[in-house]
């Protein structure tokens, strides 16, 4: 005695997998894998499907996303998408905000703060010459004070760092 096979239409089968008839129909026509038909269907006769081989494709489908680590951990394809998707996204959106000149890259910033820097040190540094050629009667002890003090300035200035802890990102 043959056991007769278990068949469910279409509308069945969408409701089975949990999704509308549309992706049924996508998801025949997929060339790798396509979703198992019992019976093709034609005009005025509709495709029957066996929820078993249904169920076994789904869960195929499903375990493919999934992934493992080189630690062993699960990881969700979709969620890893997703996050990707959510970087590319930032990372266009800090491309127009450097093209609307709202941000500047660091390494733009840095080369800017170092030419003046640098500009700041050479005022600095002509500022003893200036002062004795203006005021000659000032000792050279009393110059040798304004160039220690000029070396001060010097040397806080090149101890500066930008704290990335207390940059929050929202203009002022």
């Amino acid at each position: 005695m043959a056991i007769k096979k278990f068949k469910i239409n279409r509308l069945q089968a969408a409701y089975l997998l949990g999704v509308d008839e549309r992706s049924l129909s996508t998801w025949q026509k997929r060339r790798n894998d396509p979703l198992p038909v019992l019976r093709k269907g034609t005009r005025g006769t509709p495709n029957e499907y066996d929820p078993a081989a249904l169920l076994q494709w789904y869960v195929r489908q499903e375990l493919a996303k999934v992934i493992t680590t080189d630690k062993g951990e699960y990881l969700n394809l979709d969620a890893e998408r997703a996050r990707l998707a959510k970087e590319q996204a930032d990372g266009l959106e800090l491309k127009n905000a450097i093209a609307r000149r709202e941000q500047a890259p660091i390494t733009l910033l840095e080369s800017a703060l170092s030419d003046v820097g640098s500009q700041m040190a050479a005022v600095l540094a002509s500022i003893p010459l200036k002062v004795k050629r203006r005021l000659p009667k000032l000792s050279a002890s009393e110059i040798e004070i304004i160039n220690r003090e000029v070396i001060k300035a010097q040397n806080a200035a090149r101890r500066v760092r930008i704290n990335f802890d207390n940059v929050t990102g929202t203009p002022e």
